[in-house]
């Protein structure tokens, strides 16, 4: 299963993604990180010799952490993006709409999150750190929403652009994003050991 799974990922990144989605849709980063999303399932089939909810759970907070994860950090490089025609959703998208979507994909991501908590069952440790990240991480997502809406009543701000304090609330939930993932896989990991 685990190599079916893998070879899975393979073609689904070089194909799926590189060839078919990457130019095609300014959801690609949602549908193309699939594959790296894979190994969460690839190890589990791997170790025990079947998938479970657990690693279908594990694989839907990496699916869901993506975007509010990678696309703060092209608003940076949207025009970049436009220069090289692809259509990621910073580059073809209003600040607006792109900020709506990170908040969305933040609220599932600490759903699934959350999620854990009930099919595993997890203990308290993870309970508790997976809610603290999870309201931090929101309040970061909504704190860049409302600059951005702030950024739309400003002269000085194109209605298609970001003030300076936006492009700063991105690249800090960029940055939060990478410790969020890591303390929550630590927690995962920690968990069965704190009684």
């Amino acid at each position: 299963m685990s190599g079916l799974l893998a070879l899975l990922a393979i073609v689904g990144y070089a194909v799926g993604y590189t060839m078919v989605l990457k130019r095609r849709t300014d959801q690609n980063i949602v549908w193309g990180g699939a594959a790296g999303y894979m190994p969460v399932l690839i190890a589990w089939s791997a170790i025990t010799g079947s998938l479970t909810w657990t690693p279908v759970v594990l694989f839907a907070v990496i699916f869901f952490w993506t975007p509010p994860h990678y696309w703060p950090l092209a608003i940076k490089y949207r025009q970049d993006y436009q220069a090289a025609g692809i259509p990621m959703l910073p580059a073809v998208r209003g600040p607006l709409s792109v900020a709506r979507h990170i908040v969305a994909y933040t609220w599932l991501m600490v759903a699934a999150t959350l999620a854990l908590i009930v099919i595993v069952p997890m203990g308290w440790i993870y309970s508790i750190g997976a809610v603290v990240l999870g309201v931090a991480f929101a309040v970061q997502a909504y704190r860049l929403w409302a600059g951005i809406r702030s950024d739309r009543r400003d002269p000085n701000v194109a209605d298609d652009d970001y003030s300076e304090a936006s492009l700063k609330r991105a690249m800090q939930l960029f940055h939060g994003s990478i410790s969020y993932l890591a303390v929550i896989f630590l927690l995962v990991g920690l968990d069965p050991f704190v009684v």
